[in-house]
């Protein structure tokens, strides 16, 4: 089997910032643990003391004045736009840093917080999922289906190319689909490992199957059963069509 997993990527610059360093995100998460008294701005400074940067040169970086930097230092939360761009900047994902801490950025926004914990599920998918399929013996590759409808999302979707299984991040694919445009498909639900939902879907005019799961905050065990259970149950049937 290859450890290694083919992601097509098709990111803006936003999303290439706020993208998953994978080979990275075990040791910030330890770094993390290790700054909790700290606060976002206290992050910030440590991470432009890091790169040797003087704060003008900061400052230009983020299109700012230097009075403005040090405010920047002292602050305790921020808004996600704003750590965008100082993750442009620094090119360090800041965002990904804060995932077990979001009382460090601004979420009283619904809108904030949903994509939040999105791209937390998400960046924990690719730490998890990767081990999972190893551990199972799974010789597959980690693809993202690129989308070009009204259904493309701000956080692309992903799948296993080998065996029709789609993960659709923050909602179940079902959620996207209005009566009208569903009448192409017979959808059917199953309840998985711990009550995690999976969808086997069928298309009636090519008689093609395919299965799919929500993309949100799972442990490596619930992943693994969850795969066990399509594997054992569905993957026979959705392979022989």
């Amino acid at each position: 089997m290859t450890d290694s997993f083919d992601c097509k990527r098709e990111f803006d610059t936003e999303s290439i910032v706020l993208g998953f360093i994978l080979n990275t995100f075990a040791t910030k998460r330890e770094n993390l643990k290790n700054n909790m008294a700290k606060t976002i701005g206290h992050l910030i400074d440590d991470e432009v003391r890091r790169q040797g940067l003087s704060i003008q040169e900061f400052a230009d970086k983020i299109y700012c004045t230097r009075q403005n930097v040090y405010d920047l230092f002292k602050r305790s939360t921020i808004d996600v736009a704003q750590l965008q761009l100082i993750s442009r900047a620094l090119n360090r994902n800041l965002l990904m840093d804060i995932m077990d801490n979001p009382e460090l950025v601004d979420i009283t926004n619904p809108e904030v917080k949903k994509d939040l914990l999105n791209r937390r599920a998400v960046a924990q998918f690719f730490e998890v999922m990767p081990i999972v399929l190893k551990d199972l013996h799974i010789e597959t590759n980690i693809v993202m289906p690129i989308m070009r409808n009204e259904f493309n999302d701000p956080l692309p979707d992903y799948g296993l190319s080998d065996y029709a299984i789609f993960f659709t991040v923050g909602e179940r694919l079902l959620d996207r689909f209005t009566p009208t445009n569903i009448e192409l498909f017979e959808v059917q639900t199953h309840v998985a490992y711990k009550n995690h939902i999976v969808d086997i879907w069928h298309n009636k005019l090519y008689h093609s199957w395919f299965a799919d799961v929500k993309l949100d905050y799972k442990t490596e065990q619930e992943w693994g059963e969850i795969l066990v259970y399509l594997l054992d149950c569905w993957m026979p049937a959705i392979k022989m069509h």
